[in-house]
């Protein structure tokens, strides 16, 4: 049994989802050599079978899925006495997708329910390819979950700077980055030194005037908009800090880049 469920090309920019469906194949059933343009993962939820990248082949059986990138060209066949019966999602993808998904095969037990509840597409009427987004998220959250390439320390520091990126604005403190990890504060500036080869109020000092200058330049804020803007609640000590980046101050930048 073949089940393809329609989709409309949304055209969504981050994921945006190509296709679904699901199959429970007849042994010795195959696919390929061939490609596609977009992401294409399987998931098989019994039996097994083979898949071919390449020159290599892999085994694949349940609770495991295999992954197809965009323009890569694959072969796929179903076990002669326990042909597989899987699960597919497809879809076009904007964004950097978790290292994980760098692996041909992937052993995801906890992925089962997700894939399951693809089939409930088939019945909607409307929101179909919206549902299919979520379980695509889903998805790269679980593989991220599952990967074990990131090791603890790594992981600390992409939090790190996540939270300053994201919160430089409204005047936080080392101290307060710190706190949100569960870290003492000496021990994250002593692994974003050597990590980043810089000390974290470094780092929040250089994303505050980075977007400061674009604030001054592209947007045309004035320098107490500006200051305010990137987490100075003090106007003046906005005003040292971008001197002492730029090697001028503000008002004087705003005024070359806008004339």
């Amino acid at each position: 049994m073949h089940v393809s469920v329609a989709i409309a090309n949304q055209h969504f920019r981050d994921i945006n989802p190509r296709v679904c469906g699901w199959e429970d194949c007849e042994p010795s059933h195959k696919y390929g050599p061939a490609a596609r343009d977009y992401w294409l993962i399987h998931y098989v939820l019994e039996g097994e079978g083979v898949f071919k990248v390449g020159d290599q082949q892999y085994p694949v059986h349940a609770s495991q899925m295999f992954v197809i990138r965009p323009d890569e060209l694959t072969y796929y066949e179903a076990d002669e006495k326990t042909p597989w019966k899987y699960t597919w999602i497809g879809f076009d993808c904007g964004i950097t997708v978790p290292q994980a998904l760098t692996e041909h095969v992937i052993t995801l037990p906890q992925g089962r329910p997700l894939f399951e509840l693809l089939r409930k597409a088939e019945s909607m009427t409307a929101g179909r390819e919206v549902y299919l987004c979520g379980k695509i998220w889903e998805l790269m959250y679980l593989v991220s979950s599952n990967q074990k390439g990131v090791g603890r320390k790594e992981l600390y520091i992409r939090q790190a700077k996540n939270f300053i990126e994201s919160e430089y604005m409204v005047g936080i403190t080392v101290g307060e980055v710190a706190a949100r990890l569960g870290l003492d504060r000496s021990y994250l500036s002593n692994l974003f030194k050597q990590t980043e080869g810089k000390s974290p109020q470094q780092y929040l000092n250089e994303v505050r005037m980075r977007q400061a200058a674009v604030q001054l330049m592209e947007l045309g804020y004035t320098v107490t908009e500006t200051a305010a803007s990137v987490g100075y609640a003090d106007v003046f000590a906005f005003s040292r800090m971008f001197k002492q980046y730029y090697g001028v101050a503000p008002s004087e930048y705003r005024s070359r880049t806008n004339s």
